[in-house]
């Protein structure tokens, strides 16, 4: 007798984004000044914010098998990140979050990954501010300049933060709270009635152990700064 094993491993990085999440709560909560963030929350956030496009991505991409293997989906259509946020608009509809957002949080990783490079011109430590705007020459695809406010340096809905060196905490939950809420949008219709462990399995966060509606409720809500 055989199974048969899928490799979704997405729900093995929620604890760690909840740790990270921790981890970044110990730290002052200094904000980023004009240009920066402080570096070790920069990398904290920056962090997160790579794991949750990973855990979107993933359950995605679990569900989407399903349906190709009902044939209700062509296999080709997940090649397109287009055709793929198609497809998952409809599953958010009752969610607090839509696509687009989710199209947010995979330029913001996009960002990150693909080490997109501003040159800018600042007038010194410590206040640290533009003397000329950044500029970004010869990075972002299409998608990207999309949602990209070239003004702020921030994605037009969430404002997520896309000059790397300025994600700080409230990007990283900003994302949290999306990649969760795909997470239960998807829970909620899935075909074969599986409740996803990372939707259910409590995390230790603030004292005690929390489901992530709990965690998500405690969330600060921080003001764009």
């Amino acid at each position: 007798m055989s199974n048969t094993t899928i490799s979704a491993s997405y729900a093995n990085l929620v604890g760690v984004v909840v740790r990270l999440l921790r981890v970044i709560e110990k730290q002052r909560d200094l904000g980023p000044n004009e240009v920066k963030a402080p570096d070790r929350e920069n990398g904290l956030a920056a962090t997160v914010v790579m794991l949750c496009a990973a855990i979107i991505e993933g359950s995605v991409h679990r569900r989407y098998h399903f349906e190709e293997l009902a044939g209700s989906v062509s296999p080709d259509q997940r090649k397109s990140r287009e055709r793929l946020l198609q497809w998952l608009e409809p599953h958010l509809a009752s969610s607090a979050v839509d696509v687009r957002h989710v199209e947010e949080v995979f330029s913001a990783r996009d960002m990150l990954v693909h080490a997109h490079t501003w040159v800018a011109k600042t007038d010194g430590l410590p206040t640290l501010h533009f003397v000329e705007p950044p500029t970004l020459a010869g990075y972002g695809d299409p998608r990207f300049r999309r949602i990209l406010d070239e003004k702020t340096r921030k994605s037009t809905d969430l404002r997520l933060n896309l000059y790397p060196i300025r994600v700080w905490r409230r990007d990283a939950y900003e994302c949290f709270r999306v990649a969760i809420s795909v997470l239960a949008a998807l829970e909620a219709s899935d075909p074969i009635g599986l409740t996803l462990r990372s939707n259910s399995e409590e995390y230790w966060y603030r004292g005690s152990h929390r489901t992530l509606p709990e965690i998500m409720g405690m969330l600060p809500v921080i003001e764009d700064r």
